[in-house]
């Protein structure tokens, strides 16, 4: 499935990020410029493949990080040149053979061959795009790559720790135990505003869960509800309004607002995301056979 978005690459929650790429080492311009200031190992390694004539038209390059996956994809030569139509199709083609066995199935791309490659998208390289993606197991996001856009919650710098972050290391534990934290204060029940209401809120620790009231209605929040969100904002990175239970919908923006208290959740519009950016060193590299 193919989904067109105009937008930032870099806020995608798409664990693997596709760089457009040459084959003679040189990220200087474009995207590429911008992959190598976030990850200059990353580009230190792809030098080295060039260097060695490993990394060449029709293979791809994959490097790991402990939250993204970047994967290298050549469109050119030379950094000089302009990108080929039958490299980015050799490309496609090996990308389509490597995507189960490295279990690739969510990637966020820009228009391959774009922009500095001189080619044009609605002409060229869309129809040879949708021919290898569109039906392929892979969930696809292709990116109109605007550096300037960027939702309003998030500043360049943020995005740039976010990448470089481990949302694994948060553990549920820790989620549960911020989430007390934020409304105790030593006391019994705290008063909030979520979704324009005032509500009071505590946690009942006999029966785990939190317990919200406001002059119109009750609702209470579980244990197991919030496993349900923190898992899917570990492995998805985000949580939209549809991923919550049929039960807790009615409640979504209370909920929403009460768990974007935490320094490291984002609300934005109709979703959370997960923006845990402790650092960590577990980098590993790939190449493609």
């Amino acid at each position: 499935m193919i989904h067109y978005i105009q937008g930032n690459l870099f806020t995608s929650n798409a664990k693997v990020l596709v760089n457009t790429v040459n084959t003679v080492g040189v990220m200087g311009k474009g995207i590429a410029a911008e992959y190598k200031k976030i990850y200059p190992k990353m580009f230190e390694e792809y030098k080295r493949l060039c260097e060695d004539g490993t990394l060449d038209i029709g293979e791809l390059h994959l490097y790991k990080t402990s939250n993204k996956w970047i994967l290298n994809f050549p469109t050119k030569k030379h950094w000089k040149s302009p990108s080929q139509l039958e490299y980015i199709e050799k490309g496609l083609k090996k990308l389509i053979v490597q995507a189960n066995k490295l279990q690739l199935a969510d990637i966020a791309m820009p228009k391959l061959g774009c922009g500095n490659g001189g080619l044009d998208w609605d002409t060229q390289v869309k129809p040879i795009v949708e021919k290898y993606l569109k039906k392929a197991p892979i969930n696809v996001s292709i990116y109109d790559f605007d550096k300037k856009i960027i939702p309003e919650h998030l500043k360049p710098k943020e995005i740039e720790e976010w990448l470089k972050s481990d949302p694994q290391t948060l553990t549920f534990s820790v989620f549960i135990e911020d989430l007390k934290s934020s409304i105790q204060d030593g006391l019994i029940e705290k008063e909030l505003i979520l979704n324009d209401t005032k509500y009071f809120i505590q946690y009942d620790d006999s029966n785990e869960l939190f317990k919200f009231k406001s002059e119109d209605k009750a609702f209470v929040l579980s244990i197991e509800d919030l496993k349900s969100i923190f898992y899917s904002l570990k492995t998805l990175g985000k949580v939209c309004v549809n991923d919550l239970y049929t039960e807790l919908q009615q409640n979504t923006y209370e909920i929403f607002d009460f768990i974007g208290l935490l320094s490291y959740i984002l609300k934005n519009d109709d979703k959370i995301v997960l923006n845990y950016t402790k650092q960590q060193n577990n980098i590993e590299a790939f190449d493609f056979e």
